[in-house]
């Protein structure tokens, strides 16, 4: 007997109002992607926001800064022009420097007024500022004291009064100079040629913001983490070819700048001088019967000569100066806006402190030949030739004297 064959069920459709609805199920995850895309690009353009606008309060402290940098600058070179002045006038007596000297007198009191520090800095460094007013006041009216004493007729009185203030001079110059480098921030890059207005700034900042997308935020997050590497190789590449250009252009016995060195600014003052027609002299120092020193007590007591020589240098000079070691035994110092009779006073100062000084086993000399820019030097050489020719005249009549090219015969 057959089996009997079972009915199969047969499979019916839903009725229409029965069937799935499957677009909203679709569109879902197309709207969750849409609102995460806009989610992440408004975080990219509050970040943005952000990021701009603080550029901008950096931008405007860096201006801050750099202005006050500019009021440093300033001081120092307008202390250097009336310690300047005012030595010229009591060497020579010409009242176009008394009055040289009231004007850069008025307006670096009226700098000093208007100094005020920068609050990126700490509070030792706020108080160093705050104290320079303090110390270069009372040191103008000690230099105005001595103009007086010269106007009156008492020139002795004056030129000794002006040999005292040598040493505190140079103390407020190195305080300016703390100053001057405690106003740099270490890494920092600044471009001085455009000023931004804040308005400006700010609208811009908006736009640049408002742009900002998913695509740009994470391009930013790359390119932040490659600046920063490439900034930090960038340091360290600033500062080994600092070293090497240091190595390069400093004498290895005496720290001082070497004849390379003295070359290359040698060139630069003598092109600015010829330039904005400013005084530029030179003074080559060699020392007294230096061979003899050395074949009597050795080269190594040699070497404590010229390092303590160029010690002397060293206190004698401005920080507008340079001082080098020409060769030998052989020393130079170029004097920018410095014309004759203030070369003769810097000359005559370096050779009495060399006299005063303590030196080993002997008492040591030294020979100075000082030259000044005319317009018939139409190269640095010449200028150089000229001191080198006063120097050799000084020793080869009777040494330990400082003779300036100008009074010997053509």
């Amino acid at each position: 007997m057959a089996a009997a064959t079972q009915p199969q069920p047969t499979l019916e459709a839903p009725p229409p109002h029965e069937a799935p609805d499957l677009a909203p199920q679709e569109r879902q995850p197309t709207n969750a992607r849409w609102l995460g895309l806009l989610a992440l690009t408004a975080v990219a353009v509050v970040v943005g926001t952000a990021l701009t606008l603080r550029g901008s309060d950096q931008i405007r402290q860096e201006q801050r800064e750099l202005r006050f940098q500019s009021q440093i600058s300033e001081i120092a070179t307008q202390l250097s022009l009336a310690e300047t002045s005012q030595a010229a006038f009591i060497g020579t007596g010409h009242l176009n420097y008394a009055n040289t000297f009231r004007r850069v007198h008025a307006q670096l009191t009226q700098n000093l007024q208007d100094l005020r520090a920068p609050q990126s800095l700490n509070a030792v460094q706020q108080q160093r500022i705050t104290e320079l007013p303090t110390k270069v006041l009372p040191y103008l009216a000690k230099l105005e004291s001595t103009v007086q004493l010269r106007e009156s007729g008492a020139v002795t009185q004056a030129l000794t009064n002006l040999e005292k203030l040598d040493t505190p001079g140079r103390a407020i110059q190195d305080n300016i100079a703390l100053v001057q480098r405690d106003s740099l921030r270490e890494g920092k890059f600044r471009d001085t040629t455009f000023e931004y207005e804040s308005g400006r700034l700010q609208a811009e900042a908006i736009v640049r913001a408002a742009l900002f997308t998913l695509a740009l935020l994470g391009a930013y997050l790359l390119l932040r983490a490659e600046r920063r590497f490439s900034v930090q190789r960038l340091r360290t590449l600033q500062r080994e070819n600092e070293r090497l250009r240091e190595l390069s252009e400093e004498d290895g016995l005496t720290k001082l700048s070497n004849r390379r060195a003295f070359d290359k600014r040698m060139d630069e003052e003598w092109q600015r001088a010829h330039r904005y027609k400013i005084p530029l002299s030179l003074v080559i120092l060699d020392v007294d019967h230096f061979k003899g020193y050395n074949d009597t007590f050795g080269h190594p007591a040699g070497d404590v000569i010229l390092r303590q020589m160029a010690n002397a240098l060293a206190q004698t000079a401005r920080l507008s100066d340079t001082v080098a070691r020409y060769g030998g035994e052989e020393f130079a110092l170029i004097l920018p806006h410095t014309d004759a009779a203030e070369a003769m006073i810097v000359g005559n100062r370096l050779r009495a402190l060399i006299l005063r000084s303590e030196w080993p086993h002997r008492a040591i000399t030294a020979s100075i030949g000082v030259a000044t820019l005319t317009p018939e030097m139409t190269a640095p050489s010449l200028l150089v030739d000229a001191a080198d020719h006063a120097l050799y005249f000084a020793k080869e009549h009777g040494r330990n004297q400082v003779v300036h090219h100008s009074t010997l015969e053509p």
